[in-house]
């Protein structure tokens, strides 16, 4: 029955792809139709002829877009056609907003919403509100964004738009996401697809295919979200839509870092960079640049990620900068534009009145004057600032140097220490050795080492036991334990410091467990493989020790007291795979872990005492049924403060 509906499945998606590619025929046939139409009608015409062919050759990011916009618009000026204004302005807010030149985008969206309002015109508002509120919601002003979405959402509504309807759903639904609504944003999307496919929109379907994934990315559900993110690549690819081909790659390779496959990540961003680099987005290589940053900061490549970090730095202040000098070009021509209208009146008065011929020629010439000094300003301030720029630049090159070496620094640090006493470090020059009444050691320590390291080779054994104490730092992390040291094949962590707390019995105890089942897990593929097995002891034990700073040189952060002995002597006391603890643990743990009384055991220097194995989570605490990991209850219980979403069953 699977395999029948898996068919199913695959026979409608195929379905899908053939009639994407009829529709994308057909375009290619409407383009090519309204380009020889063009030619042969009236400017009134072709001003409604010119604003669809840069709506269709928008999706492609080809210049000849903006060709078309721009004529439009300049052929509408010319004919006082408003309508055909508005709709030039609308479209090349577009391509400015795609190119993330959100300042020009803006200034021609307000005015076609001005000239809306002159004409009532309702769908031309619409989508000026909808690139207004796409404007917003990259400032991250989300709820001027939300306003606008919402304002558009009920026009299109009204005229039974179904294109602006799913447009606004997303950008609506997107603004949900980013406030933790999850539900409302599902539902938005949800509706937006549904929409899409009814009207056999492809490219929005596609649209609609990237929002959902990202809520799936958003709910940690990695591979469902870039199955989704590459289905959309797979319309936009036959579309040749290459914004769509570069959120694509880039929402893919964001999935992956996240999941921790930094170097998988890198290879989708580079993608998404090469793309936007040949087509000219400057946004989208700002966003790639900032992106590989972070994969390869995560990878713990300092210097490519410094590399990119100063490619970003660089990118953003030519960006802002050209915006800058873009406004007040804007400026500049409009006070031209009007000082020029302002000479052709006085141009008509002197053919009506001679005697202003003075007046006017000195009105000329002070305008010339004027005109010559700006320019003399403007070339004084562009220089200026490139001065400026050049002295930003290397003081920004030796800024980040120093991010850098600090960086490397600290992060040495804080592999040594843990990060409060790194802090004291610091500060102070010296640590102060601190008492601690309650804390919980764990020894971990793998059976017949010196027999694994006769029959393994030098760098598999050295590859499998950082394999293994990545994992135990990994989990140790998780449950809020302090690593100390590795002394060989054994692995020493402790609960209840820097920071004392009342439950690090109970965490280390879940640490325990999940070592065990981390190696069960990894030994079973041995099996299979007929590998050497690599089996673990676990002890713990609860209560005082002294723990500091020892060293100048090669310093190193330890603790010291008969709590660390007696953990010691529960590890060498236990079986393979098992978790053993002492009587005090146990009466501290007992609560919450079903465990098994094994006996007495001396202790050096100190009398008798009794050890017992933990088996498991006890039910009410349990989140599966083997008893291996903590449900809401006991992570609660651990953590007041943290948010605990319900329990998978």
């Amino acid at each position: 029955m699977k395999i029948i509906t898996k068919i199913l499945k695959l026979s409608f998606f195929l379905l899908y792809l053939l009639s994407s590619i009829l529709l994308f025929a057909s375009n290619k046939n409407k383009i090519d139709s309204l380009e020889a139409q063009s030619k042969i009608v009236n400017d009134l015409q072709r001003i409604d002829i010119y604003n669809k062919l840069s709506e269709l050759y928008v999706i492609d990011s080809d210049s000849k877009s903006f060709y078309y916009a721009d004529s439009a618009y300049k052929i509408a000026i010319s004919k006082n056609s408003i309508l055909g204004i508005i709709t030039s302005l609308n479209n090349l807010a577009i391509i400015y907003k795609n190119q993330g030149n959100y300042a020009l985008a803006y200034s021609h969206s307000m005015r076609a919403l001005q000239y809306c309002q002159l004409v009532h015109s309702k769908y031309e508002s619409a989508s000026s509100l909808d690139n207004i509120g796409d404007i917003y919601l990259n400032q991250k002003n989300n709820n001027e964004a939300l306003i606008k979405y919402q304002d558009a959402y009920k026009i299109y509504n009204e005229l039974n738009n179904n294109e602006g309807i799913i447009d606004m759903l997303l950008g609506i639904g997107d603004i949900y996401l980013l406030r933790m609504n999850k539900s409302k944003a599902f539902d938005n999307f949800n509706k937006a697809l549904e929409l899409s496919e009814v009207i056999n929109d492809s490219n929005r379907i596609a649209y609609a295919y990237i929002h959902i994934g990202k809520w799936y990315r958003n709910n940690y559900k990695f591979f469902i979200a870039i199955d989704y993110f590459q289905k959309a690549e797979t319309i936009f690819q036959l579309y040749n839509n290459k914004r769509g081909i570069i959120s694509s790659n880039e929402n893919i390779g964001i999935a992956l870092a996240l999941n921790g496959d930094f170097d998988k990540s890198i290879e989708f961003y580079n993608k998404s960079y090469a793309l936007a680099t040949i087509i000219g987005e400057k946004e989208a290589v700002l966003s790639s640049y900032n992106n590989l940053f972070n994969s390869y900061y995560g990878l713990s490549d300092y210097r490519e990620a410094l590399k990119y970090h100063i490619l970003y730095n660089n990118l953003k202040d030519s960006m802002i900068a050209e915006s800058s000098m873009q406004i007040f070009q804007m400026q500049f021509n409009y006070e031209k534009d009007n000082n020029i209208k302002e000479i052709k009146v006085l141009e008509k008065e002197n053919e009506l009145i001679d005697m202003q011929l003075k007046r006017n020629k000195a009105y000329i010439y002070s305008f010339i004057f004027g005109f010559i000094v700006l320019m003399a300003m403007l070339l004084v301030s562009i220089y200026a600032y490139t001065q400026k720029r050049k002295a930003n630049k290397e003081l920004g090159k030796q800024k980040d140097l120093i991010i850098w070496e600090k960086m490397q620094s600290e992060s040495l640090l804080l592999n040594i220490l843990p990060y409060d006493i790194a802090e004291e470090l610091k500060n102070k020059g010296k640590a102060t050795v601190r008492h601690y009444e309650m804390v919980s050691v764990l020894f971990a320590d793998f059976k017949d080492f010196s027999k694994i390291t006769e029959k393994t080779p030098p760098a598999i054994l050295i590859a499998e036991l950082d394999k293994y104490f990545i994992k135990f730092d990994e989990i140790i992390n998780k449950y809020n334990l302090e690593k100390i040291k590795t002394i060989g094949d054994c692995y020493m962590c402790v609960g209840g410091i820097p920071n004392p707390n009342k439950t690090n019995h109970i965490e280390a105890v879940l640490a325990g467990l999940e070592f065990q089942q981390y190696i069960k897990e990894c030994n079973i593929l041995k099996a299979e493989k007929n590998e050497l097995l690599w089996e673990l002891r676990i002890g713990i034990h609860t209560g005082k020790v002294i723990a500091g700073v020892v060293g100048k040189k090669k310093f190193a952060y330890d603790i010291w007291g008969d709590t660390v002995n007696t953990a010691s002597r529960m590890e060498s006391g236990c079986e393979i795979g098992k978790v053993n603890i002492s009587g005090v643990t146990y009466e501290a743990v007992k609560e919450y872990f079903e465990c098994t009384y094994r006996g007495k055991m001396d202790v050096k220097n100190l009398k008798e005492m009794d050890m017992y194995y933990v088996d498991s989570i006890k039910p009410f605490y349990s989140k599966c049924r083997k008893g291996l990991l903590p449900n809401s209850n006991l992570k609660k219980l651990i953590n007041p403060s943290v948010k605990i979403e319900d329990d998978l069953v």
